[in-house]
């Protein structure tokens, strides 16, 4: 499924798939002033050398339940919201699995992703990530939600934050575990702030 370039588009369940090559989607968003409503959709995007559930570049996408899955031998990103977009998220559930290298359940690129609970949960690879807030720009304000990543062979992080951008977080869990290295939360380099109220944080291996 595919809405592009100014388009206005209204999902109330249903299932989206896409499968193999390259690159699989479920749903992409992409383009200015292009605006996705999803409410309880099932999106899934697997077997491809990228894997995504929902791609949402220069966009806007406003998401209420449903489930959003990522799995396959290359990476995978179950949600990818970059290059200015705005991700709003309501109760949703997001899950990165089976990547080769890279799992991101959800990757917010120079973006703004604002989310009220959820479950964020990435597994497998070299580098799993329940939430990876990057780039320079890039804003999340996360309330109540549960961020896991777990059983990469090397890095596992709850949430990654890094590169000049801001979290806000209220309330919920992190939880990095297994590998080499497991941080609930991850804060890195210069002008990156992260402010974090009554959350639970958990590194294990």
């Amino acid at each position: 499924m595919s809405n592009f370039y100014q388009s206005s588009l209204t999902l109330r369940g249903g299932r989206y798939v896409g499968r193999g090559g390259d690159a699989a989607y479920g749903i992409t968003n992409t383009g200015d002033d292009t605006v996705l409503r999803a409410e309880n959709v099932v999106a899934l995007g697997e077997g491809g050398m990228a894997n995504y559930a929902l791609a949402n570049g220069e966009a806007v996408a406003y998401l209420l339940g449903g489930h959003f899955t990522a799995r396959g031998w290359g990476d995978t990103y179950a949600i990818f919201n970059y290059s200015g977009s705005t991700l709003q998220a309501d109760g949703i559930v997001v899950l990165s699995e089976s990547a080769g290298t890279y799992s991101r359940a959800l990757q917010n690129s120079a973006s703004e992703a604002t989310l009220n609970g959820g479950a964020f949960t990435a597994f497998g690879g070299s580098d799993a990530r329940g939430i990876f807030n990057y780039h320079a720009g890039a804003v999340l304000r996360a309330v109540g939600v549960t961020a896991l990543g777990q059983d990469s062979v090397q890095f596992n992080y709850g949430l990654y934050n890094k590169d000049g951008v801001e979290a806000y977080l209220q309330g919920g869990a992190f939880t990095g575990r297994g590998g080499t290295s497991a941080n609930g939360l991850y804060n890195s380099d210069e002008n990156t702030l992260l402010e974090a109220h009554e959350v639970a944080a958990l590194g294990e291996n």
